[in-house]
């Protein structure tokens, strides 16, 4: 079988594509694939979003192990992990405050968590990546786009099951399973799960410091994982009018992963840090366990051509963590915190076509309830919101269509900080209210190919800081109430496809208010409004298929997205316990931080150039498939989690242009498939997360290249 890695991303709020073939058995186009971006099953081909559409098979031979890998193959895409946080951004828009910027679901289950983001695509169907703001369809903050995860459910008198185990460098090992069975001829059952674990690629350095000691042996991994998850599914289908699926869903990340500082600069070391690559200095071993349960109950009730979809879901996210931020073994400096979510979230979805109308409205209900153990206090967010929303389509002609559509949210955020002891005590809360629209133009060329203009706009509700400590007040910096973000979109694009030819183009302009950011003043951290900024640029996706045996992708985004105002960035400093310095003057402590005007500065994950192609070749070798599938991906230089100017104007946590390789070697006989593989091919090593806190300044390593086998089957 042939896939194409392709997932591009070509058009976007309202109208693009980026598409997966089956070149060897796919009798028409990627185009033919089966979305559900506008809350109702449609070719890709005719969907007026910008997708990328990742299926099962594309995602094992490309290494798509979680989010943090989807960037291999979507330009304009960048995710961030830091600390223990997972961040997606799409062309430049995302956050690290509060909910993500770029909504994620699972099966059409909200996920709000932002650490458990990180969990395995273990049993998955495809993932579709929309890109630009879709405050009309998935509007729960959704300003930068969606995720949305699809698995399979159990077929009705069927009988599947398909598994993998693999083997790589550092002691990684682990595997999936998936078994779908049929109970009598109305009921199915699935139970699906995954494992994985890895001593992780930084090690504990050897301490030459003088003065220093060395409380961790010397080779000691630091960022080893083992992650797992379980899934069941029961599914009632007693006739073609009625379906529902109960699912329960649990799993466990112990990922210590980018909570290991390696200092690059660091005042407890006397300044700069000759560490050699993926090495680092710590007092203890860091922790981050992140467990969570989640139920979901969804149907789906046909009257004629009308349906009526509920989805209700629960579910309970639990982080610990603890680290040592010192970067050093001279005085460590722990952080611990321990966060409980709770999450209730109802849906309602109607479809209904009315002869040239088709149409989507809905209901969404949300309840979240958060809190945070962290120095010395209890911090609470409570959150509720509902919003109504519609989205009509009219065929005016056989080819001509107009989209317009139109969300209401209103949310209330509530704000409690309550000391252990009891001496500190207050609450906050505010209200928040939005209409975010939708118009978009559809013109088709002809069957295989169209054009399109559209404008839509997206909301992030507003919310308060709980990373902030030491608050006596609602009046406190720190405790003020952030406000929501905006982000208006207009976009024009084309996109055709064909057997032998996939090929997608848009040209899109974003205007960015009220960016919700961190500051850090006198050590704290303080959530803030970042005024303004602007993306515009263009995307392509190229997809050829010569023959049914080879499919060669090339998909590329060019991006200007600045900061337009911006007048109070973070400061510039560093500094041992309790002083802070100015980066270029370390004898001279500073009383206060000394804010910066960020205008015209680069957005945080926002290359102006990402670019990936490969090709997947089938060769037949004997009575087997030989597959043979590289992928290469280059981005030039951008800022992953933070700006820190020296006094040139440089940023400091700029990452340089990076080219990463990868390649999967496989032969497929009957039902089974080996493979080899290897991520990083040609070990191109680099700081992946550069930040800074008081102490100095630090880059997470990328991982160097691995090396790895696996064994698939499929019955």
């Amino acid at each position: 079988m042939i896939i194409a890695a392709m997932v591009g991303s070509a058009l976007t709020p309202v109208g693009a594509m980026a598409q997966g073939v089956e070149a060897a058995e796919a009798p028409e186009t990627a185009g033919d694939i089966i979305v559900t971006a506008q809350r109702r099953e449609q070719r890709l081909t005719d969907v007026p979003i910008s997708i990328s559409a990742i299926s099962q098979e594309t995602m094992q031979n490309q290494q798509i192990k979680t989010t943090l890998d989807l960037p291999k193959l979507v330009p304009g895409v960048e995710v961030s992990h830091n600390g223990v946080w997972v961040t997606p951004t799409i062309r430049g828009v995302g956050s690290r405050v509060g909910e993500n910027s770029v909504a994620q679901y699972i099966d059409g289950v909200y996920i709000p968590n932002p650490v458990s983001a990180l969990s395995e695509f273990a049993a998955v169907e495809r993932v579709e990546v929309l890109k630009g703001p879709q405050g009309t369809l998935f509007g729960r903050n959704a300003t930068g786009g969606a995720i949305t995860i699809i698995t399979p459910d159990p077929k009705i008198g069927e009988v599947e099951a398909q598994g993998s185990a693999f083997l790589e460098e550092r002691n990684g090992w682990g595997g999936t399973g998936y078994v779908s069975l049929p109970i009598g001829d109305k009921f199915a059952l699935s139970i699906s799960g995954n494992y994985r674990e890895s001593d992780g690629w930084i090690k504990m350095g050897v301490n030459n410091i003088v003065g220093g000691s060395q409380p961790v042996p010397a080779g000691t991994p630091l960022n080893a994982v083992k992650h797992s998850g379980q899934r069941v599914k029961l599914r009632f289908n007693p006739d073609a009018d009625f379906d529902a699926i109960l699912t329960f869903w649990h799993g466990k990340l112990n990922d210590s992963g980018a909570t290991v500082y390696p200092a690059i600069s660091n005042q407890l070391l006397g300044g700069d840090v000759d560490l050699p690559p993926y090495r680092a200095f710590v007092g203890f071993v860091p922790t981050n366990d992140v467990e969570f349960t989640q139920y979901s109950l969804k149907w789906t009730k046909h009257f004629g051509d009308t349906s009526l979809q509920s989805t209700t879901a629960y579910r309970k996210d639990d982080n610990f963590i603890n680290v040592d931020v010192s970067q050093s073994t001279i005085a460590p400096v722990q952080a611990t915190w321990a966060s409980t979510q709770k999450t209730f979230s109802q849906e309602f979805v109607l479809n209904s076509k009315i002869g040239p109308l088709d149409a989507v409205a809905g209901l969404f209900i949300y309840d979240d309830r958060f809190v945070k153990e962290y120095i010395g206090a209890f911090h609470h967010q409570d959150t509720f919101s509902v919003a109504p929303f519609i989205d009509l389509t009219y065929n005016i002609t056989d080819n001509l269509r107009v989209i317009g559509g139109l969300r209401y949210t209103y949310e209330k955020r509530s704000f409690t900080y309550d000391a252990f002891d009891g001496s500190v005590f207050f609450k906050s809360d505010k209200s928040y209210n939005n209409i975010s629209p939708r118009a978009v133009v559809q013109y088709d060329l002809d069957d295989r190919s169209n054009v399109y203009a559209s404008f839509s706009q997206g909301y992030k509700s507003g919310l308060f800081n709980t990373d902030a400590t030491g608050l006596v007040s609602p009046d406190d910096l720190a405790a003020q109430p952030l406000n929501a973000e905006k982000l208006t979109a207009y976009e024009i694009g084309y996109k055709r496809g064909s057997r032998f030819l996939n090929l997608s183009l848009a040209g899109f302009f974003y205007k960015w208010e009220n960016i919700q950011t961190n500051r850090y003043v006198n050590g704290n951290t303080v959530a803030q409004n970042a005024a303004e900024g602007e993306i515009y640029g263009g995307e392509f996706q190229l997809t050829v298929n010569p023959t049914n045996y080879l499919s060669i992708f090339v998909n590329g985004a060019v991006m200007h997205g600045r900061f337009t105002k911006f007048p109070d960035g973070n400061a510039s400093v560093q500094g041992t316990a309790g002083d802070l310095y100015d980066l270029n003057n370390p004898v001279d402590p500073l009383v206060v931080n000394v804010s910066q005007d960020w205008k015209g500065l680069r957005l945080l994950n926002a290359p102006d150039l990402s670019i990936n192609g490969g090709f997947n070749l089938d060769i037949p070798v004997g009575n087997g498939t030989l597959t043979l599938t590289p992928n290469v991906k280059y981005s030039s230089r951008f800022a992953s989690n933070g700006i820190l100017l020296d006094t040139s104007g440089k940023n400091l946590l700029e990452r340089g242009s990076e080219v990463l390789v990868d390649m999967s070697v496989g032969y497929k006989i009957g039902q089974f498939k080996v493979s080899a593989y290897a991520r990083n091919l040609l070990d191109n090593n680099f700081y992946s997360e550069p930040n800074y806190n008081a102490l100095g300044y630090y880059g997470l390593w990328n991982e160097p290249r691995t090396i790895g086998a696996r064994i698939e089957f499929k019955y």
